[in-house]
């Protein structure tokens, strides 16, 4: 139960501070925005799908929590843990484009 807390704590943070924007998705790729930068916003987009799932495992652990459901809420947890892998690799990759695009 902690673990989904913690991580939907978290992920509330990072709605709330904002890691990412507008999506890069549908991109021609003749404006003038630098590659890393366009990479910036897709992992960012990337990062905020991931962020809604574990959002939503949260939401579902809160609820099993309320039914004194111990399974429902391991579930959740699980689910949330299987993401925290996914979402750091995003983070990195998003910080590394980031700080690229920014140095351009």
């Amino acid at each position: 139960m902690k673990t989904f807390i913690t991580a939907g704590i978290a992920a509330a943070a990072l709605l709330l501070t904002g890691c990412g924007g507008v999506s890069a998705a549908g991109s021609t790729g003749t404006g003038s925005a630098p590659q890393a930068c366009l990479d910036a916003l897709d992992h960012a987009d990337r990062s905020h799908r991931i962020t809604l799932k574990v959002l939503t495992a949260t939401a579902d652990g809160w609820g099993a929590a309320s039914r004194f459901d111990a399974a429902g809420i391991d579930a959740a947890t699980a689910r949330v843990e299987s993401l925290t892998g996914p979402f750091g690799r995003t983070m990195d990759n998003y910080r590394a484009a980031r700080d690229e695009c920014r140095n351009r």
